[in-house]
């Protein structure tokens, strides 16, 4: 059997309890690895294709997929409602001859929502990954 494609989800119910209002952020981390983060062909799919290795930001979005052509992988990750998208390289620090060096480990994608609930209410977010084969 070959797998062709894997999906997992994340459900998020926010709620105030009690008579007082709930207003700040909410915010949720997903950490993916592939092969390499300034190399050719690795990639976000955000205009000007910003390399995996890459740190940046952007406001108002749903999805947003991590590209590696030379495994010829994608993963999508898509949310709602729209959210902010903050992306950053996770890195390790490794000694060689040549001395320290940086290596790239994967890509840190922070989605942020702005949340505001009346006492009582309840809000819901969604989260899925789904990764394929190009």
């Amino acid at each position: 059997m070959t797998v062709t494609a894997a999906t997992v989800g994340a459900h998020y119910r926010l709620g105030s309890a009690g008579d007082r209002g709930v207003s700040g952020r909410w915010a949720v981390q997903w950490n993916l690895a592939l092969t390499a983060g300034d190399a050719e062909g690795r990639y976000l799919t955000l205009p000007h294709r910003p390399s995996l290795g890459s740190a940046g930001r952007a406001q108002g979005l749903t999805a947003v997929s991590l590209v590696d052509e030379w495994i010829g992988v994608a993963a999508r990750l898509a949310w709602t409602p729209p959210a902010e998208l903050a992306w950053a390289p996770v890195q390790t620090v490794s000694v060689s001859e040549a001395g320290f060096e940086r290596i790239y480990q994967g890509t840190a994608l922070l989605l942020a929502w702005p949340v505001a609930l009346a006492p009582g209410a309840e809000h819901e977010l969604s989260v899925g990954l789904t990764v394929e084969r190009l």
